[in-house]
Order: structure tokens, then C-alpha cells, then sequence
């Protein structure tokens, strides 16, 4: 989350940017208008970059934290499917490593404030030469340390990321689409209509699930794959948005125990169109208030209805460009339910002093 009201950073359409923070609400609605700029921005900064190919069988260690490394779950999803490996290890966990080992053959810093201490430490000491910055202010410390910035424009975003979550993902894309993998890269340009759509239609249906989740005192976030990038942000939001206990598992480890504690004060939001819907339908059975943000047809939606499902449907989308759908329907369920519960999604409980640089 930005530490700060105020910042100032570079971009391509204005030379100086002030960055305030944005009611949730009105972040959320400006997604579809502000992204053209944020895409127009990563494609400016990597214009003119040699950007060394991602080789199968290499390693790329992506070094973020927070928000940035639920939307990384997203990159390495993309990246293990082309045969590329990442770490999973925090930046923290990294820094215990001798100081002559390295991490990965490849590093992607993402830090949308450009300030994280965490990442920039450990990319401050990684092989020169290999290090790329993702960032909404590419004049703080994060230039310091990496090789190549990729700038998301300064973008104004709410206190809870939402704007910038998406345009790191976008940035993925087009990282991915230059290092080598163009398969796993998608239309950065179609995104903005899809936002749009999924905005308008999740809207419409957040007040219904917001009432579904009313006695709900905490919710689980299951999804796999680049899903689980989602529900990893969705956890977060409902925690830092909305002061709710939330945790995000893998759908597979949710079958080994996890789904246990589900009760009738215990939701579970579920994302994707596979084995996620089964459980769905298990545990909406057994009292479980149940969300499925799914693009299964309309007769297995049908199905899941019966069994006491409640259904955001999103568009049939693959790979990151999912992932934006679902945080997008996500963005929609978070103010749903804090219109609902009258809870303000405009500050935080507690400050920690520690979770950002000194601004430049």
C-alpha cells in the first residue's frame, strides 16, 4: 500500500505527477479510462530496451511484496508454463543466502511505490545486468537498483491498490511478450473493454453477494494457477480494505484440510471453472456461504445455483488476462460488502513505519 498522500514521478504524457489517493469507489470505476495511459507507459519504457530472452530451464526471481506478490503468482504461472522457473522465497528470506549466491538468472523488482526496502535490498546486491524494475514512480529508489524501469505513469490509485495491481499485471505481459514468450503474453490493448464489461456486470451483482456474506466473520480465496493470483489479492483486499479475516489457498491444498473450517459464518470465494465448482457445490450444500467467480456455461451455472452457489460470471479469458477479470469482479465483491457493513475502505488500522524507503 502507498506510505504516503503525495508523491512525484516521471511519465511519458506529463512531466510531473502528483499521486493522491483515490476513493476505492472512484479508483475502481477509472480502471477501463486510466489503463490506455498505464499501457501506453510500460510500452514506452521498454521501447528501446534489450531485454535478455527467459530461457526454459533458467530461473527468474521475482522480488516483491504485499500486493506485488499476489499479482506475481500471476507471472509465474505464465513462466512455468513455457518451462521457466521463478522462487517463491520472499525477498526477506532471500537476503539469509550467502552473499555471493544468486537467487535467479533473472530478476523482476516490483514495487509499485518504487520504495519496498524488502526487494530493493536483495536487488541491490543481484547480478547487474539482469535486474528489471516494475514501478508507478520510477524516480524513487527502485532506479537505484535495477538495470531497466518499467513505469506504470504515475497513475493516481487508491490506498488499496487497484489501478496499479492491474497495470503490474499488464506490465507482466508485456515483459513476458519481449523476454521471449509471446504465447503467454496477451492483447494489453483489449483490456480495457474487458474491464469495462466485467466492471458493469460485477457491479450489478455485488449488492446480492454482499447480503449472501453478511454474517460471514471471515472468507477463504481458492483458485489455481493464475487464479490464484486473485484469490491471493482477494484475501488481501478483504483484510486491508475491508478489515475481514481473509486467506488465499491453492485449489488442490484446499482439498488437504483447509476446507475443513468452513461453516455457515466462514465464506469461501472460489475462482475458476474446475475442480474449484465441485467443492463449490459441497460446501454451498452444507450451509457454507459460497461465491464461484466463474466463466463455466450457463447450464453448469445453472447447476450451481441449485446447490446454493452464488454466481459472478466473467468473461471465458486465459492467462493473465484472467487474472485481470477476476481481480476486477473482485474490486466490485470488496465494495459490495463494505457498502453493506458501512465499514470505509479509505484507511488503514495501524501504520508500520518500516514498509517504505524514505521518499526521494
Amino acid at each position: 500500500m502507498p506510505s504516503v498522500s503525495h508523491a512525484t514521478c516521471s511519465s511519458t504524457d506529463r512531466e510531473r505527477i502528483t499521486m493522491e489517493y483515490l476513493p476505492f469507489a472512484t479508483a475502481i470505476r477509472r480502471q477501463p479510462d486510466e489503463l490506455p495511459r498505464v499501457i501506453a507507459s510500460i510500452n514506452h519504457s521498454l521501447d528501446g530496451q534489450a531485454i535478455d530472452p527467459w530461457l526454459p530451464g533458467q530461473t527468474v526471481a521475482i522480488l516483491a511484496m504485499g500486493a506485488s506478490t499476489n499479482s506475481s503468482h500471476a507471472l509465474t504461472a505464465a513462466l512455468t508454463s513455457v518451462g521457466v522457473r521463478t522462487t517463491s522465497q520472499t525477498p526477506r528470506e532471500l537476503l539469509a543466502m550467502p552473499a555471493d549466491c544468486q537467487a535467479g538468472d533473472h530478476y523482476v523488482v516490483v514495487s509499485e511505490s518504487g520504495r519496498s526496502p524488502e526487494p530493493l535490498e536483495f536487488s541491490a546486491r543481484a547480478r547487474t545486468g539482469a535486474r528489471i524494475g516494475i514501478t508507478n514512480f520510477p524516480d524513487q529508489a527502485i532506479a537505484g537498483v535495477v538495470d531497466t524501469v518499467i513505469s506504470l505513469g504515475g497513475v493516481d490509485d487508491s490506498a488499496a491498490y487497484s489501478i496499479g495491481y492491474l497495470g503490474t499485471l499488464v506490465a507482466y505481459s508485456a515483459l513476458l511478450r519481449r523476454a521471449g514468450h509471446p504465447s503467454v503474453a496477451i492483447d494489453e490493448d483489449g483490456l480495457p473493454d474487458l474491464v469495462q464489461q466485467v466492471l458493469a456486470r460485477s457491479l450489478e451483482a455485488a449488492s446480492a453477494i454482499a447480503e449472501r456474506f453478511e454474517a460471514v466473520s471471515s472468507t477463504d480465496f481458492v483458485g489455481h494457477s493464475y487464479s490464484f493470483s486473485s484469490a491471493a489479492e482477494g484475501a488481501l483486499l478483504f483484510r486491508e480494505a475491508l478489515g475481514l479475516p481473509g486467506a488465499a489457498f491453492d485449489t488442490y491444498q484446499y482439498l488437504h484440510g483447509p476446507a475443513e473450517s468452513a461453516s455457515g459464518t466462514s465464506g469461501v470465494i472460489f475462482l475458476g471453472d474446475g475442480r474449484e465448482l465441485v467443492l463449490a457445490e459441497e460446501l454451498a450444500r452444507a450451509g457454507v456461504p459460497t461465491l464461484a467467480v466463474t466463466a463455466v456455461a450457463d447450464d453448469r451455472q445453472n447447476q450451481l445455483q441449485e446447490s446454493g452457489v452464488v454466481i459472478l460470471s466473467v468473461p471465458a479469458v486465459e492467462g493473465i488476462a484472467r487474472a485481470v477479470a477476476e481481480t476486477v469482479a473482485l474490486h466490485a465483491v470488496v465494495e459490495g460488502i463494505a457498502l453493506k457493513r458501512r465499514i470505509s475502505i479509505e484507511t488503514f488500522n495501524y501504520s508500520q513505519p518500516d514498509t517504505k524507503l524514505q521518499e526521494s
